[in-house]
């Protein structure tokens, strides 16, 4: 999970100075803002933080980046150095092999040869192991909104509302609290991929809509083959909406087939489209009317969209247009009023694994 915080982005700084220099004096390659010169190309240099048990960094093909794990900022420089220089050497595979290549394969020992990189750099692994508990809080709401989605796709209409009712108090109280204690850009906020598509449909707009009523901030990032839907805004809510993502997108799929089946003359990328839009306008409608306090809501999203605002400046927006169903959009706004979420949050606090680059 990609990890927003005022020391993070400092890190940053710190890291592509560092990233600049190795390109500029071992790599001999030309930098220019934020893009180094390789051939006649030019290519983005972008490095994000992340936490994860698993990995010390990584390079993503589909959007040029390179991760580094939020624990290196304690870590010497020549280890971090290290770090850097075998992220860039899987950067370099990737300009010259293409994606064919093997992660640490010959391509991959041949590059880090000609720069004079030994061992330390190319070496796939690092003996050291770290546990990531969840906090008790966390891991309590968590499970408490495990429970409460349970209970809302209850048969029994009034404990299928009240159920709801409790999930929205829950993360309202909760939510409430992180700003009361954290009212400065301190706060760390955490940014999730949870979804890849080959482009943007009416599908993962709708889950968009549905997610934010979770207190996140959902944002569609372009990759070079596809689209993510990204979550942003604090671990728990990210960690929570992330498990509604995963349902709508099973459940989305069922009810269209479902109602596909009911009424036969529902065909058509239109009428699915409009099934799925109306849908998220059926389940928001229900939405506010279980909401406990409108002035509630709007402080925390007038939180969250600070901390967007500060720590992703650079998010656009786009409009998009599309044909109508008018049937597809009745049935789907129906499905919309009768939809209940009910996820299985996992609860494991912690985990353990050998690091890796």
């Amino acid at each position: 999970m990609i990890i927003y915080s005022s020391t993070y982005l400092a890190f940053i700084k710190q890291l592509e100075a560092l990233t600049k220099h190795i390109l500029q004096k071992e790599m001999s390659l030309r930098t220019r803002g934020d893009r180094f010169y390789f051939g006649n190309f030019s290519y983005p240099l972008r490095i994000i933080i992340f936490d994860d048990p698993g990995m010390l960094g990584y390079f993503h093909a589909n959007f040029l980046e390179i991760g580094i794990n939020k624990i290196m900022i304690t870590e010497d420089p020549n280890s971090l150095s290290d770090l850097i220089k075998h992220e860039l050497a899987h950067y370099m595979v990737y300009i010259k092999f293409g994606k064919e290549a093997k992660d640490h394969g010959v391509e991959f020992r041949t590059i880090c040869k000609n720069y004079g990189w030994g061992p330390s750099v190319y070496q796939a692994k690092m003996p050291l192991q770290m546990e990531t508990p969840l906090d008790e809080k966390t891991d309590s709401i968590l499970s408490k909104v495990k429970k409460l989605l349970a209970l809302s796709a209850s048969s029994n209409a009034h404990e299928s509302q009240a159920a709801t009712l409790k999930v929205n108090a829950l993360l309202e109280k909760y939510n409430l609290e992180n700003i009361s204690q954290n009212t400065d850009s301190q706060d760390e906020m955490h940014l999730l991929r949870t979804l890849e598509i080959p482009k943007t449909n009416a599908k993962i707009q709708t889950i968009a809509l549905i997610a934010r009523t979770f207190f996140v901030f959902p944002v569609m990032n372009r990759g070079k083959n596809s689209v993510y839907l990204e979550l942003f805004g604090n671990f728990t809510n990210v960690k929570i909406a992330d498990y509604v993502v995963q349902f709508l997108n099973e459940e989305m799929e069922r009810l269209w087939i479902e109602n596909q089946k009911a009424n036969p003359g529902l065909k058509g990328l239109s009428s699915k489209n409009s099934f799925f839009r109306g849908l998220g306008s059926g389940f928001l409608s229900k939405q506010k009317q279980t909401a406990q306090s409108k002035s509630t809501s709007l402080v925390i999203e007038k939180s969250l969209e600070r901390h967007v605002n500060l720590f992703l400046p650079k998010l656009s927006k786009s409009v998009s247009s599309y044909k109508h169903c008018d049937k597809g959009s009745k049935l789907g706004a129906k499905a919309g009023k009768n939809l209940h979420i009910h996820p299985a949050v996992s609860n494991n606090t912690k985990e353990k694994r050998r690091l890796q680059y």
